[in-house]
């Protein structure tokens, strides 16, 4: 699978196979991992300068991350991750359910 830092593998139902063929043919496709960046919002609590930290996830070649990210972004390297932003962006531009 796509070895996310921030979405493991078991969490992607492994067993349905749209979601696992889905997710390995983006990579190869892309000869790389997934690499989205989503822009902050900005309020008066932000700090002028907003990066990702990963160097709290405990994992050796986090550094290797550092490539693909960008100030005042939030940075996500997994399809099913973008998947659910996209879900839940429509939700939140929603006016009414009726």
């Amino acid at each position: 699978f796509e070895s996310s830092i921030c979405c493991s593998d078991p969490f992607k139902t492994p067993n349905h196979s749209r979601t696992m063929f889905l997710n390995k043919n983006v990579i190869e496709r892309r000869q790389s991992k997934v690499s989205a960046n989503v822009p902050i919002m900005k309020d008066f609590n932000t700090k002028d300068t907003f990066t990702d930290d990963f160097s709290s996830y405990g994992i050796e070649n986090w550094q290797n991350y550092l490539l693909n990210l960008r100030d005042n972004y939030i940075h996500l390297d997994s399809s099913s991750i973008s998947w659910g932003c996209c879900c839940l962006q429509v939700t939140f531009q929603a006016a009414c359910f009726f």
